[in-house]
């Protein structure tokens, strides 16, 4: 994006914001695209006979990431190294503590947005479109004020998550780095802790993902073990994060063939989720894009694992699985609910095992 146009948009975030705080005319003011809210878990199929390649794309058969049954804080390091590495390892779900209770609180996104606000004049890059869309010339950085981006993101007025139909996302943000009371407040999760302790594990990267609802990553993989932490949502009953995850060995059907594209770890392949049931009873259908082939169809038939991060909620993502993230909307009847603005703020914690002395690591 040209100089010029990243202060066109700057521009229009601050006239966004300056004619809702000032009831000013709606002259200036920005029109959001609108898109679709999408919410959870899964739905499962039995068979697979020909796909229905209809305008939602093809159903897609998943299955539930499985919960973990083992207590983290009384787990031995050679029970956590088996988990994260061994041969086979699978992604692992980790429920909020029941007595955090986080559904009945808004008190971690307060907390959050609070010292986030403590470097309001922070210059952020944000990311304008999807990163993935970068070679048909629809993604960019923009860069802005933190405090313009946290102001947008509240707004309980704002209509969608993108502006002239493209995503608004501040992700893979090192909010520790710039932040002193942002770093004050995050912890490793309960999994990493001993292994850092014991120096058994090398960091690579933390960061932020922070999001309105509607905003995705697409389906990549990363070289590194990454544990997902939902930080906050701005209404833990109504805002989550939804996750696919397809494991390495389909790679074939889900690596990019095209040699101009410079981001290899990123699939080309499109995919979506469709919120189906009550506000009692839901889940998510995912869908493919209507020109996948059919044998990647079946490959991922059954192969892929789906789950909703809640706030508090943690997921284990071992190495090279590949995943795709997108904030979603949970149905509700409360009107209150439905009128606050969606968003979730995630901290993803990339790390490799060491071997332990005198043990080798799983083998790969």
């Amino acid at each position: 994006m040209h100089n010029s146009q990243s202060r066109c948009l700057q521009a229009q975030l601050s006239i966004l914001y300056t004619d809702h705080k000032d009831n000013m005319t709606n002259r200036t003011r920005l029109t959001l695209s609108t898109i679709r809210s999408l919410s959870t878990p899964r739905v499962t199929k039995t068979t697979l006979p020909r796909p229905s390649r209809s305008l939602h794309g093809i159903p897609i058969t998943t299955r539930a990431v499985p919960l973990s049954d083992v207590p983290i804080t009384e787990a031995s390091l050679s029970e956590l190294r088996q988990l994260i590495d061994a041969p086979g390892a699978q992604p692992l779900l980790f429920r909020a503590s029941a007595t955090s209770d986080p559904t009945n609180t808004t008190s971690r996104a307060s907390e959050l947005l609070k010292n986030l606000r403590q470097g309001a004049d922070r210059i952020v890059d944000v990311e304008y479109g999807r990163y993935d869309h970068a070679a048909s010339g629809v993604f960019d950085r923009v860069p802005m004020r933190l405090q313009d981006y946290l102001d947008w993101l509240e707004d309980n007025t704002r209509e969608s998550g993108s502006i002239s139909g493209r995503q608004i996302y501040l992700a893979q943000w090192r909010a520790g780095d710039e932040i002193e009371a942002i770093r004050d407040t995050l912890k490793p999760p309960p999994m990493l802790t001993p292994l850092l302790k014991e120096n058994l594990a090398d960091m690579y990267q933390t960061s932020f993902f922070i999001g309105p609802t509607g905003a995705v990553t697409p389906l990549h993989y990363d070289p590194y073990v990454n544990l997902f932490h939902l930080q906050a949502s701005s209404s833990p009953r109504r805002y989550a994060k939804h996750f696919t995850l397809v494991p390495p060995s389909i790679s074939e059907h889900l690596t990019r063939t095209d040699p101009d594209f410079g981001l290899r770890n990123t699939s080309p392949h499109e995919f979506h989720i469709l919120p189906t049931g009550t506000t009692d009873s839901y889940s998510f259908e995912l869908r493919a894009d209507v020109n996948i082939p059919r044998s990647t169809v079946e490959a991922l038939t059954n192969a892929v694992l789906t789950c909703v991060l809640h706030e508090g909620d943690t997921l284990l993502i071992p190495k090279r699985w590949w995943h795709r993230a997108e904030n979603v909307a949970l149905p509700t009847e409360n009107e209150g609910e439905k009128k606050k603005a969606g968003w979730t703020a995630g901290v993803a914690w990339w790390f490799l095992l060491r071997d332990a002395p005198g043990e080798s690591a799983p083998s790969r």
